[in-house]
């Protein structure tokens, strides 16, 4: 199975942006090594966006959510209720029926 992993990035408490990115980055990695474990193929964030790639929000949500369709399922990662890049990557699973695997691991 194709997981995308939708994590915060903006939406993160405290620090500045390259920290926020650094973190969710961090936090990715962590979460598709386990997905990896398991079997699945991940897809992060930082596969369609490097970290220092140097684009506006709504190009790279686009490309976000391009992937995500490719997707046969979506894992949220804790705090995606507070991002508004995540909360549209959750709409778009939905209306795509796009399982969900939030809290499964």
């Amino acid at each position: 199975m194709i997981v995308y992993v939708c994590i915060p990035i903006n939406g993160r408490k405290g620090g500045t942006l390259e920290e926020k990115k650094i973190a969710a980055k961090k936090q990715s990695d962590c979460i598709k090594s386990i997905l990896q474990d398991k079997g699945h193929s991940v897809i992060t964030p930082f596969d369609i966006v490097p970290i220092k790639e140097d684009i506006d929000d709504a190009e790279a949500l686009g490309r976000r959510i391009t992937a995500l369709r490719r997707c046969d399922a979506i894992y949220k990662a804790s705090g995606w209720r507070f991002s508004n890049g995540c909360q549209v990557e959750s709409v778009t699973a939905q209306v795509y029926n796009i399982k969900v695997l939030e809290d499964e691991i």
